[in-house]
C-alpha cells in the first residue's frame, strides 16, 4: 500500500491549535515532510537529479535558484520550514 503524505498534512492541521510543545513540534514536522515530499515529486517531474547526500538542502536550493517565481517562493518557504524543523529537533 503506497504511503499517503496527505495524512501528514491532516495530522498537522489537527494539531495546529494544540499548545503543548510536543504537539507543536509534531505539527511542524508533519507539515514540513508533506511539503518536502510534494516538492520533491514536482522537482523529479521537472527532471531534477536527486543528489546522493543532503537532499533536503539541495532541493530547497534548487527551488530558490529556479526561474519560475512560484518554485522560487516554494524554495524559500521550504528552506525556512527546514531550518525551523531541525532547530526544534536539535533542542531536544
Amino acid at each position: 500500500m503506497p504511503f499517503d503524505w496527505r495524512e501528514f498534512l491532516i495530522i498537522a492541521h489537527e494539531l495546529r491549535t494544540d499548545q503543548r510543545e510536543g504537539a507543536q513540534r509534531t505539527c511542524l514536522g508533519r507539515a514540513y515532510y508533506y511539503v518536502y515530499h510534494l516538492d520533491l515529486e514536482m522537482a523529479r517531474q521537472m527532471h531534477w537529479s536527486v543528489p546522493s547526500r543532503s537532499v533536503h538542502k539541495a532541493l530547497w536550493k534548487w527551488c530558490q535558484n529556479h526561474s519560475d517565481i512560484n518554485v522560487k517562493q516554494l524554495g524559500t518557504l521550504g528552506s525556512r520550514m527546514y531550518s525551523l524543523h531541525y532547530q526544534t529537533l536539535s533542542q531536544h
